[in-house]
């Protein structure tokens, strides 16, 4: 079928999205090293992620899809970590929306119960990326998850504060997480 255009999404059945969403839940892509969480399950994880969107009929069909690529992603995204470690170093990781919403899932599910110190310097953490680590922090007890430093310098939010936008917003709703928490947000470290 060359030259022809691939159908919009919108336009296929709801059984061919779901053969999608599964293919999208077993697909392995070769990524740059430089994204090391984003491998197996971190990639269908962020790839399901943004098919959500299509519409809501794919979205609940993606639901099974998702909850087994979170998983592999936690596995992925934590594989160097010593799980009695205080440290969780994931700095130059290639952590965005999506790891932030795998590092969330692994809060929730005690996977960090040990992490005191949290490095995520050097990523492409945006606004979208605070407020899951936002809701995380929020939602997460100290239990699961006993955070004492969150470190954040140098990512995609970093240029856009002192705007007044929603950056802005975004951190200052990380803050009163953390604060909560009586854990310190390092935003230039």
């Amino acid at each position: 079928q060359l030259g022809r255009e691939a159908p919009p999404l919108l336009m296929l059945c709801d059984d061919l999205l779901g053969a999608i969403a599964c293919a999208c839940a077993t697909s392995k892509h070769a990524l740059p090293a430089s994204m090391r969480y984003q491998q197996a399950g971190a990639t269908s994880f962020a790839e399901l992620r943004r098919l959500q969107a299509v519409c809501k009929h794919f979205a609940t069909a993606i639901k099974p899809c998702l909850s087994l690529a979170v998983l592999e992603a936690i596995d992925y995204m934590l594989q160097e970590y010593e799980p009695s470690s205080p440290l969780l170093n994931l700095s130059n990781s290639g952590v965005d929306q999506y790891g932030c919403e795998v590092l969330v899932s692994a809060m929730a599910k005690g996977r960090l119960a040990s992490v005191q110190t949290l490095w995520l310097q050097n990523n492409q953490i945006g606004v979208a990326g605070l407020r899951a680590l936002s809701e995380g922090l929020r939602t997460t007890p100290l239990s699961s998850f006993p955070l004492r430093s969150l470190s954040l310098g140098h990512n995609c939010f970093s240029n856009e504060l002192g705007a007044g936008g929603e950056a802005d917003d975004a951190v200052d709703q990380l803050s009163m997480a953390s604060k909560a928490r009586k854990a310190v947000l390092r935003l230039r470290s």
